[in-house]
């Protein structure tokens, strides 16, 4: 209760919000203040007796939309953990095997897709980035959308899959732990389905496209793409220009082995005292500096998702789109014009997703995509660039 309670406002909190991860700090002011509460809390009353109350499910209300429900889930043969925001029952004419009216009752079309599932963000479990999976999951969720935030083996709440004690951010069993999740959420069509995927989630929600035949894949700041030649059995390329910098351990993902050296023009792309000049060159250079070196072609995995027959929606940051954006918008129009494709180029955007500037922004393009009004709607953000 409120006699329990002192309230006060923070001193600090644009440095500790709003800013990348590495970079937050919290006011001095700010943390006395707590000590000082903590050390005035003597607990002379002696300890207290708490009766928690368990509770299977969950009433959310996001903000400024329908109350969701949301509850705890152990799913697949391996008994994997997820948390379901869905929306509240609301059986009819319309409703779903699950109870739910797919129509949806606030001013605006039907979403694209009745249901969505969020892959971990390496190895963050399912409140995603910046408990960015959290907000839209109950966002989506309150639209129409069932929603599955869910971890793969080796991650957060799932049991650990793989050898005792080792860890990795592309685990070999992911690509089944995807495909369980699809199932649960969507046993009678997969195609309601949008996977939703950030950095690791990105590849493991390409790489599972075209296996699970869900309807659709958005993902943010891929890092690595799985292999153009599905034959291969290779996990595939760090894309060229990405930062290895970006990863919390160096070892986990090395240059591929025997990867031939950047020509010179081609390393300059987007880099450090180079990027005023590099970003304004247009794309046409890049692609003939590209014709001079020996590359992997990211568009080949791009296109293998479209052809399966999956709408794919790439959000890509300044880190991440030098090697799959510059030097080839024309093969990506090439590819929007077999399937339902579109790139995005956030300028603002950070890999980690932690800058509230990009992130918003990134946030809109993910809206329209999955909510159904598309990519390139009037309410994209300015500054933003669309190859679709």
């Amino acid at each position: 209760g409120p006699e329990w309670c002192t309230r006060r406002s923070g001193t600090g909190v644009d440095r500790l919000f709003g800013v990348e991860l590495m970079r937050a700090s919290v006011d001095r002011e700010d943390l006395d203040a707590v000590i000082e509460f903590v050390l005035a809390s003597g607990g002379s009353d002696g300890p207290v007796d708490l009766g928690p109350t368990i509770r299977t499910r969950a009433r959310v209300e996001p903000p400024g939309g329908a109350p969701v429900t949301e509850r705890a889930v152990l799913f697949g043969r391996a008994g994997l953990f997820g948390i379901v925001s869905e929306p509240e029952p609301e059986p009819g004419p319309g409703a779903d095997a699950h109870g739910h009216d797919r129509v949806r009752t606030s001013s605006g079309p039907v979403p694209a897709f009745g249901a969505a599932l969020f892959l971990n963000a390496g190895s963050l479990h399912h409140v995603g980035p910046g408990r960015q999976w959290v907000e839209l999951g109950r966002r989506w969720a309150a639209e129409g959308v069932r929603c599955l935030r869910m971890d793969i083996g080796n991650v957060g709440e799932s049991p650990d899959t793989g050898p005792p004690g080792e860890s990795s951010s592309y685990p070999p069993g992911a690509l089944g732990d995807v495909e369980e999740g699809v199932r649960f959420l969507a046993p009678a069509d997969p195609g309601e389905v949008v996977l939703l995927g950030l950095c690791a989630g990105a590849y493991h929600a390409l790489q599972a496209a075209p296996t699970t035949h869900v309807g659709g894949v958005a993902v943010l700041n891929p890092l690595r793409l799985p292999s153009s030649d599905p034959a291969a059995g290779g996990m595939g390329d760090l894309i060229d220009g990405a930062r290895v910098s970006a990863w919390g351990d160096p070892d986990e993902a090395p240059p591929t082995p025997g990867a031939p050296k950047r020509r010179f023009l081609g390393s300059l792309r987007d880099k450090g005292v180079f990027r005023p000049v590099t970003k304004h060159l247009p794309d046409r250079v890049w692609w003939a500096a590209d014709l001079g070196r020996d590359r992997k072609d990211p568009v080949g995995s791009l296109r293998r998702v479209v052809d399966s027959g999956t709408s794919l929606l790439v959000v890509l940051g300044p880190d991440e789109w030098p090697g799959i954006g510059r030097g080839h918008a024309h093969e990506l129009k090439r590819v929007a014009k077999h399937g339902v494709f579109a790139i995005t180029y956030v300028p603002t955007l950070d890999h980690s997703f932690h800058v509230a500037s990009g992130r918003n922004d990134a946030l809109v393009v993910l809206d329209e995509w999955v909510l159904g009004t598309g990519p390139g709607g009037p309410t994209n953000p300015p500054g933003t660039m669309t190859i679709s």
